[in-house]
């Protein structure tokens, strides 16, 4: 509570809000979500349900009457979002978004929206088991298997940008003088030449003929394992992926197995992990 607060009291006083969830697998706080939104609502609104059937009931969740500190009323929210955004991330990007209280900006959303847990079925095998579903009160589904689909779609790396760009086209058109627009206009500028550096680099897995499905991660995409597929050729497998210049580690899922890059021979250890890397001037 004491870190939302300060975080979001600190925001207050600026002209648009962009929530990066891009890589947010979801809140270990089911009070997290209702606190947060209650700073962009200045009446309580109901956000989310969600029925559990152990017990067979509903819990209701509102945004909050009373906040400590200043709400961020009446200025444009961008959520940010990808295939890795998951479960309460994406209740967020859904409540706002069906709300109208937020854009949201990138790619379609991983889909969990159905809250379980493990069950033990003997000494050697458990499985995981839905208990619960969200149901939203204004669409009176959620986003189950399905995801939360963007506003405006754009590929994960590239996400941040757009949102700026599009909040600076917005403050150009409300700039109170010639010299606040001409900076605005400078800054726009900034974030143009920021996307004219992405390059197309091209990834090819050779042999794997037998295989049914590869894909591509890594940290260009937050390591999501189903955004980039990558086409089946004569003896090899190959995808396309604009990045910034910069360094990055990725590997190849070959039928659901994570391998490096056999023809690379440049590694770094992260962790517990080996990942191949690529350098993009």
């Amino acid at each position: 509570g004491d870190v939302y607060t300060a975080a979001l009291n600190y925001i207050a006083g600026a002209d648009a809000l962009i929530i990066d969830l891009r890589f947010n697998g979801g809140s270990m706080n089911e009070n997290a979500i209702p606190f947060i939104c209650s700073y962009f609502f200045e009446k309580p609104v109901h956000l989310n349900s969600i029925y559990w059937r152990p017990g067979n009931f509903t819990r209701q969740f509102w945004t909050y009457a009373v906040v400590p500190g200043k709400r961020f009323l009446n200025k444009p929210i961008y959520v940010l979002t990808s295939n890795r955004t998951f479960s309460g991330a994406e209740e967020i990007t859904y409540d706002l978004k069906n709300l109208k209280r937020a854009t949201i900006v990138g790619e379609a959303t991983g889909g969990g929206a159905h809250g379980g847990g493990d069950k033990r079925i003997n000494d050697h095998f458990s499985v995981w088991i839905p208990l619960g579903r969200a149901i939203n009160p204004i669409t009176r589904t959620n986003w189950e298997g399905t995801g939360v689909s963007p506003d405006v779609e754009i590929v994960t790396n590239k996400a941040l940008y757009k949102a700026q760009l599009m909040i600076l086209a917005e403050q150009q058109k409300a700039a109170a003088s010639e010299q606040m627009r001409s900076e605005l206009k400078n800054a726009e500028t900034e974030i143009w030449q920021k996307l004219q550096r992405f390059k197309k680099v091209t990834f090819v897995l050779k042999g794997f003929e037998n295989a049914q499905n590869v894909n591509l991660a890594g940290d260009f995409n937050g390591w999501s394992r189903r955004t980039i597929r990558m086409k089946k050729g004569k003896g090899s497998w190959t995808a396309e992926y604009e990045v910034e210049p910069g360094r990055y580690g990725y590997k190849f899922i070959v039928d659901g197995k994570w391998i490096n890059d056999p023809a690379n021979s440049k590694t770094e250890i992260i962790g517990n992990r080996t990942n191949s890397i690529i350098e993009i001037d």
